[in-house]
C-alpha cells in the first residue's frame, strides 16, 4: 500500500476462529484488501476490522472500490454459508462487510 501513499488501519480482535476452508478464506481477506489498494484514492486511508460478534465472526474492508476479485470473494462467503454487503459513495470509497459463521 506504501507505493500508492494509502496508510492501513487495523482493529483486529485476538482469537477470532472461523471453521473453513483456510486458503479461501486468506484469498477473501487478500482479494478485500488488494482491491482496497488498487482502487482507493492515491495517500487514501484503508480501515480493516475482524472480530467475533454472537456466535459470527465480522470482516469490514473499508475505502476499497471494485474489481474482479469481489466475483470470487462473493462465492468464497457463499461457500462458507456466510454474508456479504457493499456500499459505495463516490468521492467517499468503500466499505465491504462481511459475515461468517463461526462454524458451518
Amino acid at each position: 500500500m506504501a507505493d500508492r501513499g494509502i496508510t492501513v488501519e487495523t482493529d483486529i480482535q485476538p482469537e477470532v476462529h472461523v471453521t473453513g476452508d483456510e486458503q479461501l478464506l486468506l484469498s477473501l481477506i487478500q482479494n478485500l484488501v488488494s482491491n482496497a489498494r488498487k482502487y482507493g484514492r492515491e495517500n487514501g486511508h484503508v480501515w480493516v476490522c475482524l472480530r467475533a460478534e454472537q456466535n459470527k465472526v465480522l470482516l469490514v474492508v473499508r475505502d476499497g472500490g471494485i474489481g474482479l476479485g469481489l466475483s470470487m470473494v462473493r462465492e468464497i462467503v457463499k461457500l462458507h454459508e456466510g454474508q456479504i454487503s457493499a456500499e459505495s459513495e463516490p468521492e467517499k470509497g468503500s466499505v465491504f462487510t462481511v459475515l461468517l459463521p463461526n462454524s458451518f
